[in-house]
């Protein structure tokens, strides 16, 4: 009786941790930074079951700010990051495995924006500049805009403002706590059509910049290759699917800012940020922004069909 026993129970044990492994190995943990229309595509891919046409059971995590996204893949916890390009190659100095395996954007598609009362670029000067994060993707193109504008934040006496992300930026500069942010094209309109300036819509600029890409763990892509290429594929999909008006995840996530948009709470599994949303000032000591190449022309973003 007690071998019986004995193997009945083991039985109900293999039942049961069966399926939990094979759910295990499929399922992935992505993170990404910023709310914004060039993560509409994650949106849609998980939303329409992209991912899970190919296998995948993909997990989005909102960490808000870079680097508190990029701590978070150091430890494992997640296995990709939705970031730009100059937050990773931080990141792989400092001493991370990380390899960019797909990018989506080749040019800057942020804006920066000014109080009503500031008319001209020279007028930034001894202004506060709101960012995300310090080291992040809006702080390296608000670098890069600075640069285009013939400012400098040391010799000019500019602030750069870490106030969060960009629902939190604009109410920033709507109650004066900063004079200027950098901000994706969705929000610079709405702000224009509240009367304040645009001081330089870097978007037309065609300043060479990743800002939208998928960032993987060397170790992940090494014992998960094909899963890393089936989470390109999903979001590939979401990228290039045709939109119908009547899709909300195209009108609302595309052409509104997303106050109303919270993502899915999924962060008991991650350990909390140690940034918070309440802006504070931080010294600009990352030396200065990169110039690109005179020649430097990176190929367009591929257009949505």
């Amino acid at each position: 009786m007690g071998n019986k026993t004995f193997g009945l129970i083991v039985g109900i044990i293999c039942l049961l941790a069966a399926p939990h492994t094979l759910r295990a190995a499929d399922e992935v943990m992505l993170g990404y930074a910023n709310i914004s229309a060039r993560v509409s595509p994650l949106w849609l891919a998980r939303e329409k079951g992209f991912f899970s046409k190919y296998g995948v059971q993909l997990q989005a995590v909102y960490m808000p700010g870079a680097p508190a996204l990029f701590a978070t893949l150091a430890t494992g916890q997640i296995q990709l990051a939705n970031s730009g390009g100059s937050t990773a190659l931080g990141a792989v100095v400092g001493g991370l495995d990380l390899k960019v395996i797909g990018t989506f954007t080749s040019r800057i598609p942020f804006d920066i924006v000014a109080s009503p009362s500031i008319k001209d670029a020279k007028e930034l000067r001894g202004k506060r500049l709101g960012i995300q994060a310090i080291g992040g993707t809006i702080w390296m193109a608000g670098l890069l805009g600075l640069e285009y504008l013939g400012l400098d934040p040391r010799r000019d006496s500019i602030q750069i403002v870490a106030a969060g992300e960009q629902t939190l930026l604009t109410q920033a500069l709507e109650k004066g706590t900063v004079d200027a942010v950098v901000v994706d094209s969705a929000f610079s309109n709405t702000l224009r059509a509240r009367g304040y300036s645009i001081v330089v819509e870097l978007s037309k600029t065609n300043i060479p910049f990743v800002s939208n890409g998928i960032v993987a763990r060397g170790k992940f892509l090494q014992q998960q290759p094909d899963t890393a290429r089936n989470v390109v594929k999903g979001w590939l999909e979401g990228r290039l699917r045709p939109q119908s008006q009547n899709e909300a995840c195209c009108d609302r996530r595309h052409h509104a800012p997303f106050e109303n948009h919270r993502p899915e709470p999924r962060r008991a599994r991650l350990p909390r940020p140690a940034t918070s949303h309440r802006p504070q000032t931080l010294p600009l000591n990352r030396g200065p922004a990169q110039r690109p190449a005179p020649d430097g022309t990176a190929q367009p973003s591929r257009r949505r069909t």
